[in-house]
């Protein structure tokens, strides 16, 4: 599993379920708030975007 992921297309009902199936497999459900965060392109810098790719999961087993 990779600790950053990239979404594009046009399609967004099959971008939904994808993002789903991973988040369901990768993210337990009671840290979903802390280890999440969506981020649209166009809203953020890409310094913020790789700040946020650089954050350390909450009670992460390093």
């Amino acid at each position: 599993m990779s600790p950053f992921y990239l979404s594009e297309g046009k399609e967004n009902y099959l971008k939904k379920e994808a993002l789903n199936k991973l988040k369901d497999k990768i993210i337990p459900r009671q840290y979903e708030d802390f280890n999440l965060h969506f981020m649209n392109a166009n809203q953020f810098t890409g310094q913020e975007i790789v700040e946020a790719a650089y954050q350390i999961p909450f009670n992460n087993k390093l």
